[in-house]
């Protein structure tokens, strides 16, 4: 018995990466707000789940658009910290985050 449920779920439908993907960044994103959220200001899971969407679709739309474009001008074959940091570049506090995280993995990377 036990030899066909191994055998039954090596066949077993492969689930959506997209979905997949999705879910886990809407959990983090939820993540998030619970950790952030002030006792006094609680978001709703209305909120969090508008604020997930929007940020999904911002992330693999225009956000993955830039990346790629900054990835192929540099002619690298993937995306690395720098991209990200030059895609925040209009937004001054989170480009100041943003290169503050680069430097310690850089630094961290040189470590190694």
């Amino acid at each position: 018995m036990e030899s066909q449920q191994s055998q039954d779920s090596a066949f077993a439908p492969v689930p959506d990466r997209a979905n997949h993907t999705k879910d886990h960044f809407l959990v983090a994103v939820g993540r998030l707000l619970e950790e952030e959220a002030d006792s006094d200001l609680r978001p709703t899971a209305q909120f969090g789940r508008c604020l997930s969407e929007v940020a999904y679709q911002w992330t693999t739309t225009t956000l993955r658009e830039d990346l790629d474009a900054f990835r192929q001008h540099a002619k690298r074959r993937s995306v690395g910290p720098d991209d990200v940091v030059l895609a925040a570049r209009k937004n001054p506090v989170t480009h100041a985050l943003l290169q503050r995280e680069a430097a310690r993995l850089r630094a961290s990377k040189q470590k190694r």
